[in-house]
């Protein structure tokens, strides 16, 4: 193993931040205890582990966003969003209402989500941080807008709201289009779609644009047609704990009942399509569910490290004797960012 010299990350510090869609293709760190400073790490591929560059900043509740080559800091109920690449702080937005949500897209593009009132309000930035399209979202008895995402060229958005109608709680998807598909449209509005008595707390979109929804019983799947329709549901039998995706997958570990009757925590893994890979029950609790870039599911509780693919075979293994926040995939087949209390180390697994 080789350890990056360069590096030294003291307790207090937290890492590493999932991304929106707990692929980490980026190392980001920050200290928890005032969020005052952040430092990009380059590319992995730089096998010295040299920062690029740091920057210094004051927001209250810090939320990060990733997407291919982009990324963005925003301050959640702040006026504050800072996009930046590998190559430096992008142009810092400054919004005039608080923030609810933020996305970026792989060309650079920034959508915002804000609320004041019984109104939401959508503003889409370029990559040079000036407003290019900008809309309302008129909430019902108390509702407020949830999230947003924006798609990989950053001409569609959606926008995910819970609205209140006679006490009952209902979730709204609302669908725009800049490009020619909304050219006519009101607000450029080409879908709205509403499903009673539930929430939608995260939506995303996924590879070739297809719109991931995470919902309280269920994960929906639409494509990126002109008007978007619905490709697959996936419902779950019980109350999950987390939820994870990338691009090519989604995850999730909850309680299930097993053969025998008795409840387990199971790990079941779907391809972003909605197919079922595997089902394996969870042997132990667990602090850190996420995705590396190659795909790989770690499962950790801070000691014990497990690495599984996606059809869930078990590829690695380790209990390390201090604490762990991560495992990070660098290249090739077997070697990884270890990110442990007081250091980031490269290793080779066997």
């Amino acid at each position: 193993k080789n350890s990056l010299d360069n590096l030294s990350v003291p307790d207090e510090y937290v890492i590493p931040i999932i991304s929106k869609s707990s692929a980490l293709s980026r190392l980001l760190v920050f200290n928890q205890s005032d969020f005052e400073d952040i430092w990009f790490v380059g590319d992995y591929s730089d096998k010295n582990g040299n920062i690029i560059w740091n920057e210094s900043y004051e927001m209250l509740h810090p939320v990060i966003r990733m997407s291919e080559g982009h990324a963005l800091i925003f301050d959640r109920q702040g006026t504050l969003v800072k996009p930046f690449t590998p190559a430096g702080i992008g142009t810092t937005i400054y919004t005039t209402l608080p923030i609810s949500e933020a996305d970026i897209a792989e060309n650079g593009s920034v959508a915002v989500l804000m609320q004041e009132g019984d109104t939401g309000y959508i503003q889409k930035y370029t990559a040079g941080g000036q407003i290019s399209a900008n809309g309302e979202l008129h909430l019902s008895g108390g509702g407020y807008p949830v999230d947003i995402a924006i798609s990989s060229d950053g001409s569609r958005l959606a926008a995910s709201v819970m609205d209140l109608i006679n006490g009952e709680v209902r979730a709204k998807l609302i669908y725009y289009d800049f490009g020619a598909a909304g050219e006519n449209k009101d607000r450029h509005i080409v879908a709205t779609i509403t499903y009673a008595d539930t929430v939608m707390p995260e939506i995303d979109f996924i590879s070739g644009d297809r719109l991931l929804c995470i919902c309280d019983s269920a994960v929906r799947i639409f494509d990126n047609g002109e008007t978007p329709e619905l490709i697959k549901e996936i419902y779950y039998s019980s109350q999950i704990w987390s939820i994870i995706h990338n691009d090519s997958y989604i995850a999730f570990i909850g309680p299930m009942q097993n053969e025998e009757g008795f409840i387990e925590d199971t790990l079941c893994v779907y391809s972003a399509a909605g197919h079922k890979l595997c089902e394996k029950v969870m042997e132990r609790d667990y602090q850190y569910f996420y995705i590396t870039d190659n795909n790989g599911i770690v499962i950790s509780d801070g000691q014990q490290v497990d690495i599984y693919s996606p059809l869930g075979v078990l590829k690695f293994t380790y209990s390390f004797t201090d604490t762990v926040y991560g495992m990070l995939h660098v290249e090739g087949l077997r070697e990884y960012v270890l990110l442990r209390a007081g250091s980031i180390e490269r290793i080779r697994v066997r």
